[in-house]
């Protein structure tokens, strides 16, 4: 959903809200939660308090399934539309095909370990992303999970999957929307992509930005932009809050899932919104 361009539209003919079909509430200018089976807050991470004050959504108080009795009472074809985690154009989920038919691809080559032993043939840079474990082509004494793709040198780095693992993260440019900032550290609970799974954890204040650490004895797999911590007490009766964003991607066993995120992974700073 591209929203500033809804948002723009709405300017245009002169409305003063916008309506999407996303399962997630706002009161009082707060993203909220919609119902667990289908909350999709997470996808919102991006918008601003003013874009919030501007935005309703319907559905946020039902069931996917309600939604599509609803549509099949009123003769709706979407009723028995299958279900989709993917980019809702490709529904495939193949999107290196997708930007192939339109022209864009990139050269084949070498898949690689971290010391640059060559590993296999890659099929171009386009057809990978972090944490992706499927799909590789690449056989060896363990299952192979990609963990940095390097452009310049057109590698795809392979490993175990043991060093895509975080316990704790720095970002930047927060959003926030609960609170107004931190002035100390602030326990807070945090969704990974569109895990249903929440751990705690807290966030801390830093110069130019924030620290994430995570209270949890298993390493959360690559974290990236959209993360959504969410203060404790936010919440819908007995229902915690957070939030995370990103694609299809298999983490190591023993590893949560994280969202999007740049190409070279590791422990350092990570530019995104963060809403809190």
């Amino acid at each position: 959903m591209k929203f500033p361009a809804l948002f723009a539209l709405a300017g245009r003919i002169g409305a003063r809200y916008v309506s999407t079909g996303h399962y997630a509430r706002v009161e009082n200018g707060v993203l909220k939660k919609g119902m667990p089976a289908n909350d999709q807050s997470y996808m919102l991470a991006r918008l601003t308090r003013e874009q919030l004050q501007k935005v309703i959504f319907p559905l946020g108080d039902y069931e996917k399934a309600q939604v599509r009795a609803l549509a099949r009472d009123f003769g709706i074809p979407v009723a028995d539309k299958p279900d989709s985690m993917e980019i809702c154009f490709i529904p495939d989920g193949d999107y290196a095909a997708w930007l192939e038919r339109r022209g864009f691809s990139t050269p084949e080559g070498n898949f690689v370990d971290k010391d640059g032993k060559v590993l296999g043939r890659h099929r171009g840079i386009h057809c990978y992303t972090l944490g992706q474990g499927r799909g590789l082509g690449v056989s060896g004494p363990h299952r192979y999970y990609v963990t940095a793709l390097r452009p310049d040198a057109n590698e795809v780095v392979l490993s175990d999957g043991s060093d895509l693992g975080r316990d704790e993260v720095r970002g930047t440019e927060p959003n926030w929307l609960a609170v107004d900032g931190l002035t100390g550290p602030m326990e807070v609970t945090v969704r990974l992509r569109h895990s249903r799974t929440q751990t705690a954890a807290t966030l801390e204040p830093e110069e130019d930005g924030v620290l994430l650490r995570m209270h949890t004895h298993e390493k959360a797999a690559w974290f990236g932009p959209g993360v959504r911590p969410a203060p404790d007490g936010l919440r819908r009766p007995g229902r915690r809050q957070g939030g995370g964003a990103g694609g299809q991607h298999h983490p190591p066993p023993g590893a949560h899932r994280g969202g999007g995120g740049p190409a070279e992974a590791g422990g350092g700073l990570r530019r995104g919104v963060w809403p809190v």
